[in-house]
């Protein structure tokens, strides 16, 4: 007996080295060749710039130009980053970090679960995980995500199975485990359906008389986590208000399956994963298991639902308290993320991040019925498991070398090589410029800064507060850095044919898959035109006449109705003196909201007024041309004339109006052509330019 034992424990000693150097290896394969074939991105980008400025005594709450996630691992690059190198491995060391912790911390959680005998299969799944799941780990870690399982795994080691006592050291553990939870939340809301279960099992530890002390000190802990979350609602009205938004119960409940578990949470597990997270690309790798996959992880969770609800149910009947263990929170983890992931607004089929605490929980759910269970479903499980192990390593290995495939970064990750264009604007002497979201953050990245290079308006959060966007706009010499791949809003299409409509020409340089537009230049008509000095103006309004004249003074101040907007409203501005008057100019900023769908505008000739443009729409300008280059997220309307009138007076007045908004503005400019001209008088009726 004990030499059967002894060679047990030997057979165990080496499944468990050759498992440990099989993790290593696979994990290192990966790491590798991310660094090798997967360019810098902008998320990554971001962490790195917000470490600098948190070395310079910043305390950000949120991440650069989003209005959610709390910036943990920018926090833990700060002490590292003046040091690292600005290449892959200094914007990815801390994810590659925290993916062998998370390994580390999920073999101890497997170690709580019982012996290795009784275990393996589990074990196995979390040294050989999908292909996502360590694609996300050691390929490219999602920005901030690997905190929150990394605080609810460490809540997890710190509760469950603690001592009974009460002491000291096990009031710190719950407090510091609902510390982590409170972090994990505050740093994504996706944690939502980690924490839950988390908090639940670690309540009921220690039997019904420690319920209410656990509770409490589990709350205090929540509480502290929090703090940074609550911040950042008091300190920046907005935020997390933007991916907060649920679905009706409905159409909730038939998302529910499909995409949520028959693809989302499907290829999360691995089978036909994306290349590169979370993007609509995907490996068509052994499709054939698509289909089959939903069913087992269905099967498989039920399955373990049912052993567990029994054993629980059992030691209510005796009077014992309920004995909650590790699979117990995978159970619950599982079945709350598929509901939130169904109830959520921003859950859609490729966004498989959001399913990644029920894929991580599928190795405990197959532990659960392996555990539970005869010798025969065993037998079925542990085969399961050493297929789809075999699955996962596979595909490792074929999702790695479609990273090393020709054109890979350029198509399917959008992140070109910025070098050419980073050495044309040193050549040109530029050192701000502006480029889509995914390219803005790698050019600050791979220049250190010494290039500031913009977003031309948040492209994900809109009206959400840009990074390096005043710098930007208040330099004089600015080149645009766009690609017809990477922005729907501002690439080099759309850019240049705002810039015939705005009169504006440039020179434009093409290197890679980069085109450069600098050395803006306005149409010389207009540049002739004087803005019309406010000591020269005279203003007045239906409404709020009192506060009208702000509309002549600066952006800084606004002017409203004060009343939802109606039909007849009007807004006139004398000259004191008759003009050549050639266009209006309205400035809305932050009231872009508040503009009437349509209006006309009269002219004042010798006393008498007169339309000169009827129904003009409220389109606003693509961007605004100031210092001399274009500006984008200035919210301004420019009404030009065919021609221009001799007038002594301006009217605008509302024709159709938006009856949910007041009519607002920041400021109104008129400009007039050179006084000498001699201009004959414009008869009336001669359309403005809309």
């Amino acid at each position: 007996m004990a030499g059967f034992t002894g060679a047990w424990a030997r057979r165990l000693f080496y499944l468990g080295l050759a498992l440990g150097l099989g993790a290593l290896v696979l994990r290192v394969y990966m790491l590798t060749a991310s660094v090798e074939f997967v360019p810098v991105t902008a998320d990554e980008s971001i962490t790195v710039l917000q470490a600098k400025r948190i070395c310079e005594g910043e305390l950000p709450l949120l991440v650069l130009a989003q209005p959610y996630q709390f910036p943990v691992e920018a926090y833990l690059s700060a002490p590292l980053v003046h040091w690292v190198a600005r290449n892959t491995w200094g914007a990815r060391y801390v994810s590659f970090v925290e993916g062998f912790v998370g390994l580390l911390l999920l073999i101890l959680l497997v170690r709580k679960t019982g012996s290795l005998r009784q275990t393996w299969p589990v074990l196995l799944l979390i040294v050989f995980p999908s292909a996502y799941l360590l694609m996300i780990q050691f390929g490219y870690s999602l920005p901030h995500n690997s905190p929150i399982y990394l605080a609810a795994w460490g809540a997890m080691l710190l509760t469950i199975g603690s001592s009974p006592y009460f002491s000291w050291s096990y009031c710190s553990k719950f407090i510091l485990a609902g510390l982590l939870c409170g972090l994990a939340f505050t740093n994504n809301m996706v944690a939502l359906a980690l924490i839950v279960p988390v908090l639940l099992v670690a309540t009921f530890q220690g039997g019904w008389r420690k319920v209410c002390s656990n509770l409490l000190l589990l709350a205090a802990g929540v509480a502290i986590g929090l703090i940074p979350f609550f911040a950042a609602i008091q300190l920046q009205p907005g935020a997390h208000a933007a991916v907060a938004g649920t679905r009706p119960f409905g159409e909730a409940l038939s998302f529910l399956w499909e995409p949520a578990v028959n693809v989302t949470l499907t290829r999360a597990l691995g089978v036909t994963p994306s290349l590169f997270p979370d993007s609509g690309n995907v490996l068509n790798f052994m499709p054939w298991l698509l289909p089959i996959m939903p069913f087992v992880f269905i099967g498989i969770l039920l399955a373990a639902t049912l052993l567990r609800a029994v054993a629980v149910f059992r030691q209510l009947i005796r009077g014992q308290p309920p004995a909650l263990r590790v699979w117990d929170v995978f159970i619950g983890v599982a079945w709350l993320n598929l509901a939130l992931f169904a109830a959520s607004e921003r859950s859609v089929s490729w966004a498989y991040r959001y399913l990644v605490p029920a894929a991580w929980s599928f190795p405990f759910l197959v532990g659960a019925v392996y555990y539970f269970s005869g010798k025969w479903v065993r037998v079925a499980l542990g085969t399961l498991c050493v297929g789809l192990a075999a699955v996962n390593i596979i595909t490792v290995d074929k999702l790695t070398e479609a990273w090393s495939a020709p054109g890979f970064a350029e198509q399917k990750v959008d992140a070109p090589d910025l070098y050419p264009a980073i050495e044309y604007l040193h050549r040109q002497g530029i050192a701000h410029c502006v480029a889509s979201h995914w390219q803005a953050y790698r050019l600050n990245f791979y220049t250190d800064e010494k290039i500031l290079c913009s977003q031309p308006l948040n492209e994900r959060f809109r009206d959400w507060p840009i990074p390096y966007k005043e710098q930007v706009d208040a330099s004089t010499n600015v080149a645009y850095v766009l690609s017809e791949f990477s922005s729907r809003d501002v690439n080099p299409s759309r850019f240049e044919a705002d810039m015939e409509w705005m009169r504006v020409t440039a020179q434009k340089a093409v290197r890679g898959q980069f085109s450069i537009y600098s050395g803006f230049i306005l149409e010389s008509g207009l540049t002739k035109k004087i803005c019309l000095s406010p000591d020269r103006l005279e203003v007045t309004a239906s409404h709020n006449p009192d506060e009208v004249r702000r509309l002549l003074e600066n952006r800084a101040t606004s002017w409203a109705t004060r009343r939802l907007q109606e039909k007849g409203m009007w807004i006139e501005i004398g000259l004191k003196e008759p003009r050549w008057l050639s266009r209006i100019v309205l400035f809305y900023d932050d009231y872009y909201a508040d503009r009437a769908p349509l209006m006309d505008i009269s002219v004042r000739v010798e006393g008498k007024w007169q339309v000169v443009g009827k129904n003009i729409p409220d389109n606003l300008d693509p961007f605004e041309f100031v210092n001399g280059h274009p500006v984008y997220r200035r919210y301004v309307q420019t009404i030009r004339s065919a021609s221009p009138y001799f007038a002594d007076g301006v009217r605008l007045e509302i024709v159709e109006a938006n009856p949910t908004h007041l009519w607002s503005l920041m400021k109104i400019e008129l400009y007039a052509v050179d006084q000498d001209s001699d201009r004959p008088a414009v008869p009336a009726g001669v359309a403005i330019q809309k």
